[in-house]
């Protein structure tokens, strides 16, 4: 498949996911607080563009602050399913809404997306959420996990990298990453070289072509320089839409087994990084036998 092809097919699956992700607001799940907020940052020297957040809150201290971004032409919405796997676990979770289409105020713009990363670092964002959950505020963490599906892994790894933020981030997950037009991913690997990255990666399909499967690792290292130092694992059956679950409804058929497999992995990987109780990484893989296959190092 073409690269334009290829382009328009993950935009017109994502735009999908987009109309359908208005349709309905996310229910309050057992257990798990939520919350609503928005929080401004600029994008140019003249604009700024206000960024929605849909807020989960385990009951208890969490363990970090997860960041959780979707991809191009997605939304808050669509990520609904993986926060509240990080929330029932007990992490705090901020899943943004950021434009794809605006070219001053959207993904594009890499002052944008950075300015989102300082907005994180001096307590914006956290303020955001006190305010939207109010008595179910659970407190913000010192910790940061900063993760992304599609070409949200690259701006993940761009808001990651953010001076302010880069000393608080223990780890950015990449659900089946993708690099963006601009170059994010490279941008932020070049800056920064040590925090750990977990990649969770699918076979090869016309939506992640660009970078898929177990050359995704070799693929995110300019200029072989980079080395990650946590695993990353190779979901064998999965498919590029699985991180986005089924709500508000499954777009492409994944099964529930695929979803929990990204799930269970990107928690696990969480834990394992922070030395924070609950499932480990290498736990969770062997538990997922031949769902998911370990990435091994590159040297």
């Amino acid at each position: 498949m073409s690269p334009i092809l290829r382009v328009l097919t993950t935009v017109s699956m994502a735009a999908v996911c987009l109309v359908a992700s208005a349709l309905t607001a996310p229910a309050d799940p057992r257990g798990v607080g939520v919350g609503s907020s928005s929080f401004s940052v600029r994008c140019s020297l003249w604009r700024t563009a206000n960024v929605d957040v849909d807020w989960y809150a385990p009951v208890d201290t969490p363990k970090a602050l997860v960041f959780l971004q979707h991809g191009w032409l997605g939304s808050k919405r669509q990520m609904r399913d993986a926060a509240l796997a990080f929330a029932s676990d007990g992490y705090l979770v901020a899943a943004p809404s950021v434009a794809s289409l605006s070219v001053t105020c959207g993904l594009n713009n890499g002052e944008l997306v950075r300015n989102i990363g300082s907005a994180l670092g001096d307590g914006t964002v956290a303020q955001s959420g006190r305010t939207a959950l109010g008595e179910l505020w659970p407190g913000e963490p010192d910790r940061v996990v900063v993760a992304g599906h599609s070409i949200g892994a690259a701006i993940a790894s761009l808001v990651a990298s953010s001076p302010g933020l880069r000393d608080r981030v223990r780890l950015v997950i990449h659900l089946d990453g993708v690099e963006s037009i601009t170059g994010y991913l490279h941008d932020a690997l070049q800056v920064d070289r040590a925090t750990p990255i977990l990649q969770l990666t699918v076979p090869p399909s016309s939506l992640n072509a660009q970078n898929s499967g177990p050359r995704v690792v070799a693929t995110f290292r300019p200029g072989g320089s980079f080395e990650p130092s946590t695993d990353g694992a190779l979901l064998t059956s999965a498919t590029h839409c699985d991180p986005l679950g089924d709500y508000p409804f499954n777009v492409c058929g994944s099964t529930p087994e695929n979803q929990r497999a990204f799930f269970d992995l990107a928690v696990a990987g969480a834990n394992q990084a922070l030395g924070a109780a609950g499932e480990t990484f290498d736990v969770a893989l062997a538990r997922l036998g031949p769902l998911a296959v370990r990435t091994p190092h590159l040297s």
